[in-house]
């Protein structure tokens, strides 16, 4: 008896501290696992917000892509058509793009069939084309030509834009323009005159730069106008009536250096400028010179010839 009472009070010290050290071991292992499992959480909720910041920054960089690229094509469709013209085109093609996809193909190109024209009664045209641009293309190698020609009507465009008109095409060295589209404007006849003599005055530029003896003939006639887009997979803005062709005989008829008008054009310049008879067949005009003076017409009686009365303003 007295034996086995020595062991068990010898072992029981030992199970006692051996039950501690577990005890000690066991919350030891309790804080690693929850220090782990916090990092875990951590690294997990860091890696989500890397990702939706880097989700944020792609959209966003998206949505900046997106919107550059649709102001691009903007500026492409509006450098084809006109403003409203290009608005009521992107309705057309929204409305059919929302429509049932069931008509295929067919109904795909029919989206180019619509027509976009509408109809101005009091608007001025002008025809501009460069005299001796062969000799002009033979003194200049091909890309100073091109040069030369892109500097030029661009500064062309520039006027047009000052002048409140629009220019419609450049074909080859020939250049035309509208004044009085898509906005009427009462003083078109005036701003489309004031823009052939800038662009007149523009050319000597070139004829001193080059020794060339460029010079521009233009024509101008006052009248009506149908104008619109035209083409199925290439838009072109172009503006149509016997008007317009009455413009361009003006400018093949017309004197380098000087405006060729129309008596219709005449009518509507309010006695601004002076001008000179030129022809009677088939129709009535007259040579205006670029100067700083005015004229007052006087019309012609049935037993008269025309009279000229020029005042010099300065």
């Amino acid at each position: 008896l007295t034996v086995h009472l020595t062991i068990i009070i010898t072992i029981q010290p030992i199970i006692y501290t051996t039950t501690r050290i577990e005890l000690v071991v066991s919350e030891i292992l309790c804080l690693v696992l929850c220090v782990l499992q916090g990092h875990y959480y951590c690294s997990m909720e860091r890696r989500m917000r890397v990702t939706a910041w880097a989700g944020t920054r792609q959209s966003i960089q998206t949505r900046v892509a997106l919107e550059c690229e649709r102001e691009h094509q903007e500026h492409l469709l509006l450098s084809v058509m006109p403003a409203y013209i290009a608005a009521e085109v992107k309705r057309s093609l929204m409305l059919k793009m929302t429509d049932s996809s069931s008509y295929g193909q067919s109904r795909q190109l029919a989206q180019f069939e619509d027509l976009f024209v509408q109809r101005h009664s009091n608007v001025s045209i002008l025809y501009a084309d460069i005299v001796n641009f062969t000799p002009l293309s033979e003194t200049l190698s091909a890309y100073h030509l091109v040069a030369t020609l892109n500097q030029l009507f661009g500064k062309f465009d520039q006027i047009a834009q000052e002048k409140q008109c629009m220019r419609i095409k450049i074909l080859g060295d020939c250049y035309y323009c509208v004044s009085g589209l898509p906005v009427s404007r009462p003083n078109h006849a005036i701003n489309i005159v004031s823009m052939g003599l800038a662009m007149i005055a523009a050319i000597r530029g070139v004829r001193e730069a080059t020794s060339v003896d460029v010079d521009m003939r233009i024509g101008v006639h006052t009248g009506k106008v149908l104008c619109g887009v035209i083409g199925l997979k290439k838009w072109q803005y172009d503006v149509w009536s016997d008007d317009v062709t009455t413009a361009n005989f003006m400018e093949q008829k017309g004197v380098p250096g000087q405006v060729h008008i129309t008596k219709a054009t005449l009518d509507k310049l309010n006695n601004r400028y002076c001008v000179s008879p030129h022809l009677t067949q088939p129709v009535q005009t007259f040579l205006i010179v670029p100067d700083e003076n005015t004229c007052n017409y006087i019309p012609p009686s049935h037993s008269s010839t025309t009279i000229f009365s020029c005042a010099d303003t300065s």
